[in-house]
């Protein structure tokens, strides 16, 4: 199928969804890129050269592929349905019109989609703004979610995807070392300290370093830091958050005299 809004695909979702149920029919839209090996091919299905950016708006060698997929919320099922090759630069307003279309065709078939969810790409976030979200810190402006364009009755919502999120944390908390939680929180939860440290977790790998049965397996002391590939991987970030690196640091507090700070640390991961 040639890049774009793959028409065909509809049709045969269309059947599909003639057998879901109310709750079946209720999808999300997301929105992703993968790395290619640029370079130009010649496609004896379709008689031409591929390798060409196909993104309207843009020109040039790809060097990656957009893909737009639908997915159901309650119920497990994914579909394709549109895809673009882009280069290593994206104007993210150009995408817009392309979900729009996508929303149309989901609304046509009687797909009810919720949602448009990506990563914290520029591009995405150029999209986002192009549709009217808009978060600012400094000016407490939190505006997620639009009229739905095939509904005025229903909202359209924009996320970024939780694992995408969690890498960013996890990123920041390497980079700065530690977070400050403010006092609010700190008496609210009723923890010791309000510093979450990247020190607690590198106590938790020194004092198990020479253990053959590690509390927290999957963490490493040369992967701890992180190289900069390293740092863009969701499951390295899974592997500092998770429940086994929280009960290893109140395992410390315990039963090996560490400070009660690191409770914080533990909760914060929780």
């Amino acid at each position: 199928m040639e890049p774009g809004v793959l028409y065909e695909t509809f049709e045969l979702l269309k059947l599909k969804v003639k057998s879901f149920t109310e709750k079946d029919r209720n999808c999300v839209l997301t929105l992703d890129e993968t790395a290619l090996k640029a370079g130009y091919q010649y496609d004896k299905s379709g008689s031409c050269i591929r390798g060409s950016v196909t993104l309207p708006g843009h020109s040039g060698v790809a060097t990656h592929s957009l893909v737009f997929m639908l997915g159901g919320i309650s119920t497990r099922w994914k579909q394709v349905v549109a895809y673009h090759f882009t280069g290593d630069r994206v104007d993210g307003t150009t995408m817009n019109p392309i979900i729009f279309e996508i929303i149309k065709n989901a609304c046509e078939i009687g797909l009810h989609m919720s949602c448009v969810t990506s990563d914290m790409d520029s591009s995405n976030r150029a999209m986002q703004k192009a549709f009217g979200i808009e978060t600012s810190v400094k000016s407490d402006t939190h505006k997620y979610r639009i009229t739905h364009p095939c509904d005025p009755n229903r909202y359209l919502y924009f996320i970024f995807d939780v694992p995408q999120q969690t890498k960013n944390i996890k990123c920041a908390l390497v980079n700065g070392k530690e977070f400050t939680l403010s006092d609010e929180t700190v008496a609210k939860y009723g923890l010791k300290s309000n510093i979450v440290s990247l020190n607690a977790i590198t106590q938790l790998v020194e004092f198990q370093l020479n253990d053959d049965l590690k509390i927290t397996p999957n963490l490493q002391t040369d992967k701890l830091m992180g190289s900069h590939f390293d740092k863009m991987k969701v499951s390295s970030a899974l592997n500092r958050f998770s429940k086994s690196v929280a009960d290893g640091l109140r395992y410390l507090v315990e039963f090996a005299c560490g400070s009660d700070c690191l409770l914080t640390t533990a909760w914060f991961i929780e």
